[in-house]
């Protein structure tokens, strides 16, 4: 099953030319470092490998990867609802089956590429893998006191891993339900735009993403399994089987089908 998963994936890379794959993957990682070290740099504190994650996921995941990854998504799963490509799936809830599980796939792919990316940048950026108890660290700039206890690095690592999947899945099952519902693709990728980013004005008000994100609050409050893993993954499963559920109550037609 894992070959079949992967060549499904080296096939679903392969719908768009390997130069749209290339640009997209390039302009990501650029943005997403830019803003990774103008982050960890910005106060004269001196960051160290925690930090490059708290900051990785709410200015470098949601802020920069989250459009790239779901502009790629879009332009993959026009495939699905091509002619051609209904025909062969034999029916409407097979075409949404298919959209869904390519999503996963896809899901799955970019959540390991932005973690990959990020901890290269984190051993590139600096040199120290904790000083929260160091009077220089971001954590004293940031919460005014260092952290007696060290968090977990392998909570940590889990907690953005989570966070990161999360945040691509409801993003990528929003758009692709709202694309479903009205018809008009770009309707779905604006949609999963403002869900994220009205979500994040408020972080006490939010529902889905920052509310569970590691971020600055985590210098005081700690990590948490329930609050940084649990929850995220709880948010995206109930998201992703909402939207699952409307999806039937639309009577999906396609052209040439």
């Amino acid at each position: 099953r894992r070959q079949v998963l992967m060549k499904r994936l080296v096939d679903l890379l392969r719908i768009n030319e390997g130069r749209f794959t290339a640009i997209i993957l390039s302009v990501m990682t650029i943005a997403a470092l830019i803003s990774l070290k103008g982050n960890l740099i910005s106060g004269g504190a001196v960051p160290c490998m925690y930090d490059e994650y708290l900051v990785g996921v709410l200015h470098v995941v949601s802020t920069f990867c989250v459009p790239f990854v779901l502009f790629y998504i879009l332009f993959v799963e026009r495939y699905n609802q091509r002619p051609m490509q209904v025909i062969r799936e034999g029916s409407v809830s097979n075409v949404w089956k298919r959209s869904v599980v390519d999503l996963l796939i896809l899901t799955v792919f970019f959540t390991l590429y932005v973690f990959v990316l990020t901890t290269i940048a984190g051993l590139v950026f600096t040199d120290r893998f904790y000083n929260w108890n160091e009077l220089n660290s971001r954590c004293v700039a940031w919460s005014g006191r260092i952290c007696e206890e060290q968090p977990s690095f392998v909570l940590l690592l889990i907690s953005y891993i989570v966070e990161t999947f999360e945040t691509f899945l409801v993003t990528g099952i929003v758009m692709l339900g709202v694309w479903w519902g009205t018809n008009k693709e770009w309707a779905g990728y604006l949609a999963s735009i403002a869900l994220i980013t009205v979500d994040k004005t408020d972080k006490h008000k939010s529902l889905i993403f920052a509310k569970y994100y590691i971020s600055g609050e985590t210098y005081k409050k700690g990590l948490s399994i329930s609050t940084n893993i649990i929850y995220p993954l709880l948010a995206a499963i109930i998201v992703f089987a909402l939207v699952n559920v409307l999806v039937r109550f639309k009577k999906k037609e396609f052209l040439g089908s």
